[in-house]
């Protein structure tokens, strides 16, 4: 996001947050029902529970990115991954949604709220890897929470791994090491 852009925000955010923005209409506009492709939000959102963490913001907002991406396809989200994009000031959700036997690529904004790429070209998917998929009862928004109650921290990555029907939660817990914490997608206990 440009200087511009930021400081536009911030003036139209505050102007609404003390209550200084007016409206000629009485009606709000219509939502749409239909996905938007934007390049909103590139970090996570502060999170306004007192007490909350950056780790508490960063952690809602995967959980969020992933509500939107199945959401978009109507499917179930079975990769997640942070990239905080340093080069390009452009953090965002990469994640992997399986539709049937199709596996598809999204990107999310940092704050989880909405989809900045779809792939046009899904791969396929062999039957053996949608049943391992499918053997699995615990959603990836289930493993995580049950990683980050063994290990708090924050989530950067989540791997399914269709061998073993796992969850392979990776989480910071300090800044300089990150844990993995293998989830069962079945029962949903910790596999020591």
């Amino acid at each position: 996001m440009n200087k511009k852009s930021l400081a536009a925000a911030t003036i139209v955010l505050g102007m609404a947050v003390t209550g200084c923005a007016s409206s000629t209409s009485d009606t709000a506009p219509a939502a749409s029902t239909q996905p938007v492709v934007t390049d909103a939000a590139t970090t996570p959102a502060a999170d306004s529970t007192a007490g909350a963490t950056d780790a508490d913001a960063h952690n809602a907002a995967a959980t969020a990115a992933i509500e939107t991406a199945e959401a978009q396809l109507d499917g179930r989200v079975v990769d997640l991954e942070w990239d905080d994009a340093l080069a390009t000031d452009d953090a965002h959700w990469e994640l992997d949604v399986l539709v049937g036997d199709q596996l598809h690529e999204l990107q999310v904004s940092g704050d989880g709220t909405a989809v900045t790429r779809t792939d046009d070209d899904p791969d396929t998917i062999d039957a053996g890897d949608v049943a391992s998929y499918e053997a699995a009862s615990v959603t990836i928004t289930q493993a995580i929470e049950t990683a980050l109650a063994e290990r708090p921290g924050t989530v950067t990555d989540v791997e399914f791994d269709e061998s073993d029907v796992e969850w392979e939660v990776e989480i910071d817990g300090d800044g300089l090491t990150d844990d993995d914490i293998v989830v069962d997608a079945r029962t949903g206990q910790i596999v020591p």
